[in-house]
């Protein structure tokens, strides 16, 4: 029987270091800048100076959330909410906007966002956190799934300029 050889050691692919985590910060006007980018990522572009002024006005009410996640020393998402009363149902959280940097997606950004959203709604006595995605944007649907959220209807959508 001749000697057995060694067996060949496996190739060790590297393993990229993880991204730095993302903190949660309460957005302020010199994210606009950053903020506009995200937005133009998710088919919104938006002058910075417009991004501005209305996170200027925003600001100023207490039923609205405006959020940064920053990562090694960036902006890398963005979540709006507001607190929601109708006739029709309890007051809830609206989740208006959530967009992550395309090269953050998948590192739990969107989730520490989510999650900082959830909590200000229960701070508040809201019954629940809602939002609309766009029916083209399948991977945004399978991360709310991810979360907890349910799909309750589907809808169009209608506009008159004014």
């Amino acid at each position: 029987m001749p000697p057995s050889r060694p067996e060949p050691s496996p190739t060790v692919e590297p393993v990229p270091a993880p991204a730095p985590a993302a903190t949660i910060h309460p957005m302020t006007a010199a994210d606009a800048d950053a903020v506009a980018d995200l937005l133009g990522q998710l088919g919104y572009p938006l002058a910075v100076a417009e991004v501005r002024e209305r996170f200027l006005h925003l600001a100023q009410g207490d039923d609205q959330l405006l959020l940064v996640a920053k990562a090694g020393g960036r902006v890398t998402g963005f979540l709006h909410a507001f607190a929601m009363a109708s006739l029709h149902a309890p007051p809830r959280a609206y989740v208006q906007s959530l967009t992550v940097d395309e090269a953050a997606r998948g590192s739990g950004v969107g989730a520490a966002l989510m999650e900082a959203a959830e909590t200000w709604a229960r701070a508040r006595g809201l019954a629940a956190c809602t939002l609309h995605s766009q029916l083209h944007r399948e991977g945004a649907h399978r991360f709310y799934a991810r979360l907890g959220y349910v799909e309750k209807k589907r809808s169009a959508y209608f506009v008159k300029a004014l």
